[in-house]
């Protein structure tokens, strides 16, 4: 997860410099070429059905496109809270339980406390922070679903090989218009390819297989605060007094409702 925000920290100096479009291509498209060999390193006897493979690639690919149009217009901290706190609150919203709904109240405080900067608001990256979001619910569901012994490597490869294409069509405005030049911010790619799609989705993969639900979720309830961490000590997006306890108040509630859920599971 550190090295996810790490990457997204890096990855808006690079939107920046060629525009959430571009980035999302290059990211995508160079992640994809050097995983390549992992399909036929990595070969299994057993592989993840191709239609999941499919299915899988095209939710990540738009989870990109969302996420980095998020990313350029809002604070990195609350995109990323964004697109965790949705998965949570319609998990618990669905269930009967009184304090789980009570818990999701008491993250959406967090998260408006968090929007509290409006000189950095935007409605319509809110708005693609909650399509990725929403695109994250599919993409936990298509991942724990996954049958096969793929390794991780091979199956993020092909997935890649899926998601490009798609990326490429969400993004033929932009390159329409001409591409800008890509040799100075070549290096930087590569880094944010490895940091923020390679090492990550692959280790999610894994994990998806391999850990229990709760563990999996208690993990990725630290992505708003190391977000937080990179935006202020990388990206000079500071937060203030209200933000901070927005946060506090966002991942508190995150993890009781966690604990909750899963306490709840079990004792039915």
């Amino acid at each position: 997860m550190s090295s996810l925000q790490l990457g997204n920290g890096i990855a808006v100096e690079l939107i920046r410099t060629v525009g959430p479009a571009m980035a999302t291509i290059l990211r995508v498209g160079s992640s994809a070429l050097l995983l390549l060999p992992a399909l036929f390193l990595l070969r299994s006897q057993n592989p993840t059905p191709a239609r999941q493979i499919l299915t899988y690639g095209a939710v990540l690919g738009l989870m990109q496109l969302a996420f980095y149009q998020a990313i350029s217009q809002i604070p990195l901290a609350l995109a990323v809270s964004i697109e965790f706190a949705i998965p949570l609150a319609i998990s618990c919203i669905r269930s009967s339980s009184l304090s789980l709904k009570l818990l999701t109240a008491g993250s959406a405080v967090g998260l408006l406390l968090m929007a509290n900067n409006t000189s950095t608001l935007s409605l319509t990256g809110i708005l693609w922070a909650s399509l990725t979001g929403l695109l994250l619910c599919f993409y936990i569901r298509i991942g724990t679903e996954m049958r096969g012994r793929t390794h991780p490597l091979a199956a993020l490869s092909k997935a890649l090989l899926v998601a490009f294409p798609v990326v490429v069509v969400g993004q033929h405005v932009t390159l329409l218009s001409g591409p800008p030049p890509i040799a100075p911010v070549a290096a930087q790619v590569v880094v944010v390819a490895v940091l923020t799609i390679i090492i990550p989705f692959s280790l999610e993969l894994l994990a998806m297989k391999s850990l229990r639900p709760v563990a999996f979720a208690l993990v990725s309830a630290m992505d708003p605060v190391l977000a937080s961490i990179v935006g202020v000590v990388g990206l000079n997006q500071h937060l203030n007094l209200y933000q901070v306890s927005g946060l506090i108040m966002l991942t508190a509630c995150a993890f009781l409702a966690i604990r909750s859920g899963s306490n709840t599971r079990s004792n039915n």
